[in-house]
């Protein structure tokens, strides 16, 4: 046998390298598209339902609230700017984490803000179903729950096919929001009935309506409120993560991105304060609190018998608008799935772009199925409870961002001194420790919230949401990261074998050892064994005349396999570890008739390579089997090599194979075996 070589494992996959940038999604967008988006990421249809729960919690009172958010959503944006200018990718504010905390604590970033857009997305179908289809029966449930996957599917078909489609709707929507809040802010100051019957300009305020301005008599008690209220209109400021995730497509992004971060965040919080002073002043707190539509009581107060039309449009519209805004996620959310798939953290055929649509089109898909998913489960809350899964969802987003808030604050100063000498193209003032005292300030703004608004149940929900992503991020690793399997199989060896006799069926079994031919007496190389179970089988099969070689990347599951054959007096079997398994066919594998590959098809890195160095010890008519579990619970994507059978069998032709492939169906997942000949002529596989 030939000395093994020297060979240091790198990570990389070959693929990735190969296809370049069809991989890059292009740079497509212009300042002012962006900025629209922008807009209509932060500016929202929140303003119709936010400034009334503020006035619930606490009041008059709440003006101060508005305030203290103004400055301090300003100068958040401001840190957002000089991270994305630093990092202007598709991966946002996940990229940056990654750069700042590493791996785990990325995975986690990603995991909650996919999450919060989920939970925007639900809390918006159903407060703009809620106000367009008023019926509350179990009928009425049931047609806004189709109405609302309909529209999924809709928008979803619309960012599949791209061209811009579905941003120049995003931006529609949001130049009507302007428009009908301009109607709005302009009512809140202007008695339009006076103006248009006595042309005469008055002002609809009250000040009396200012009063009693606190709602509480000891002064923590209302502070407390103050910082509650804070915690609850905070999602008005909220879209700065969703914007960071089209970065990657912006034309010249390190100049415009902190423009488009910065500037409508100013017009944004400025609008929102001026209108929210305003109109706690026209209608009284206890007819804020709990009408309806309080805007349509200001309007109004406002517009007297002159805006009948106007108001009954604006209500309606407020419906449409609520309930088209969260679906501005379906151009953001695929861009999140698609940079996590990038490093790994999610099973790559998400990471691949469709060159016909210029779109992560399978990461479209999936996000789909999901929120399709999610609304079902929506509306079946309200039909069997008494809850309204809007005030859960909208309390699950508040939770997300600020936690996504609190963690981006935090990156400023720690790349300041990690990256020092990285271009930075906005630079935030104070940097170095204003960030560290907002995070200290949002984090006691949710600890009041938890105490003062009885949000035990929304941070239980929030725990078991963030604990949900820790084992699949686990789960993530161990599927694709060659490195983790081998620590899996060396702690789990006999588990493993456990899992194999549940799932490894005997029909299976049998398949495989049929489409290898006769193999007594023959030559026979097992490449990746699994954990083993069918190990014994091969070698009977070959008998004490052949040989079979078996190679394994698990030093354990070696150890074991070798054991095994020595206790069944199997003394023609040799068993190799090999940890660069993932890249070659170890040098001392001399030629076989015949290869047997198991549960490898995901973590091979070089596909190509290990096919070269198969073909060469292959003679003509060898035979190679290849079988991988894959449809993990028939709803996980595959990873690897496995999500794209295809693809292995264009290699494989490539490589002077003919081959056949097949799909065994099972209760938890499927077995994929690839069956490939080696031929120089394109015949029939028999």
């Amino acid at each position: 046998m030939e000395p093994e070589q020297e060979f240091h494992y790198v990570k990389i996959n070959k693929e990735l390298l190969e296809e370049g940038n069809q991989n890059n999604l292009k740079q497509r967008m212009g300042f002012f598209l962006i900025f629209i988006l922008a807009l209509n990421f932060i500016f929202d249809s929140s303003i119709f339902f936010i400034p009334q729960m503020a006035v619930v919690l606490s009041g008059p009172a709440s003006i101060i609230s508005w305030i203290l958010l103004t400055f301090i959503a300003i100068y958040v944006a401001m840190c957002f700017a000089e991270i994305i200018s630093m990092i202007p990718t598709s991966g946002g504010i996940y990229e940056i984490s990654k750069r700042t905390y590493g791996s785990f604590i990325s995975f986690l970033t990603g995991w909650i803000t996919w999450m919060g857009g989920n939970f925007a997305l639900f809390a918006a179908v159903t407060a703009g179903l809620e106000v367009l289809i008023i019926s509350q029966t179990t009928l009425s449930y049931i047609a806004k729950m189709f109405i609302g996957i309909g529209t999924v599917l809709l928008f979803s078909y619309l960012a599949l096919k791209s061209k811009d489609i579905d941003s120049k709707i995003i931006a529609y929507s949001t130049i009507l929001i302007l428009v009908v809040f301009g109607v709005m802010v302009f009512s809140t100051y202007i008695d339009v009935g006076a103006l248009l019957s006595e042309h005469t300009i008055k002002s609809t305020i009250d000040i009396t309506n200012y009063h009693p301005f606190f709602k509480q008599d000891g002064f923590f008690s209302n502070f407390g409120l103050i910082l509650g209220t804070i915690f609850i209109i905070a999602t008005t400021f909220f879209g700065l993560e969703a914007v960071s995730f089209l970065s990657g497509e912006v034309k010249n992004p390190k100049e415009v991105m902190p423009k488009v971060i910065i500037y409508p965040m100013i017009i944004v919080a400025v609008v929102m304060l001026v209108f929210v002073v305003a109109s706690i002043g026209v209608i009284d707190t206890e007819t804020y609190s709990t009408s309806t539509f309080f805007f349509k009581d200001i309007m109004e107060t406002s517009f007297g018998g002159y805006g009948t039309l106007i108001i009954a449009f604006v209500v309606i519209l407020s419906g449409i608008l609520y309930f088209t805004e969260g679906f501005a996620w379906l151009l953001s959310g695929p861009r999140l799935i698609y940079a996590i798939a990038k490093d790994d953290l999610f099973p790559s055929s998400f990471r691949v772009i469709d060159q016909r649509y210029d779109a992560p089109v399978k990461a479209i898909k999936f996000q789909a199925i999901f929120l399709s998913i999610g609304i079902i489960f929506n509306y079946l809350i309200y039909i069997f409870t008494d809850e309204d899964p809007f005030y859960i969802f909208h309390e699950q987003l508040v939770f997300t961002s600020l936690t996504l808030i609190i963690i981006l604050l935090i990156t400023v100063p720690i790349l300041r001194k990690k990256l020092p000498d990285m271009e930075r193209p906005y630079t935030v003032p104070f940097g170095n420790i204003l960030p560290y005292l907002i995070a200290v300030f949002f984090f006691i703004v949710i600890i009041c919230w938890i105490i003062f608004d009885n949000g035990f149940r929304a941070l239980l929900i929030q725990m078991i949401t963030i604990s949900i992503g820790i084992p699949i991020y686990m789960f993530l690793l161990f599927f694709f990261d060659p490195e983790v399997f081998i620590k899996f199989k060396k702690t789990f060896a006999y588990f493993g074998m456990l899992y194999e006799f549940i799932f490894f069926r005997k029909d299976v079994k049998e398949a495989i050892l049929d489409k290898s031919g006769d193999l007594e007496g023959k030559r026979v190389l097992m490449f990746g064994c699994g954990f083993g179970s069918i190990t014994s089988h091969i070698a009977e099969k070959v008998g004490h005349e052949g040989k079979l070689f078996i190679t394994d990347i698990s030093h354990k599951t070696a150890k074991i396999v070798h054991k095994k054959a020595q206790k069944k007096g199997h003394h023609h079997v040799s068993v190799l570890h090999d940890e660069h398994h993932a890249n070659r066919v170890h040098p001392a594998v001399p030629e076989v008739d015949t290869i047997i590959s198991i549960g490898l098809l995901h973590h091979i890195q070089d596909l190509e390579k290990i096919l070269k160095e198969m073909y060469i010890r292959l003679p003509e008519g060898g035979r190679i089997v290849f079988k991988d579990e894959v449809d993990i619970l028939k709803i996980l994507p595959n990873g690897g090599w496995a999500a794209d059978p295809d693809k292995i069998i264009r290699t494989l032709k490539k490589e002077g194979f003919i081959v056949q492939k097949h799909i065994k169906k099972g209760f938890l997942l499927n077995h994929l075996i690839i069956y490939a000949m080696k031929s120089k002529d394109d015949v029939p596989f028999l």
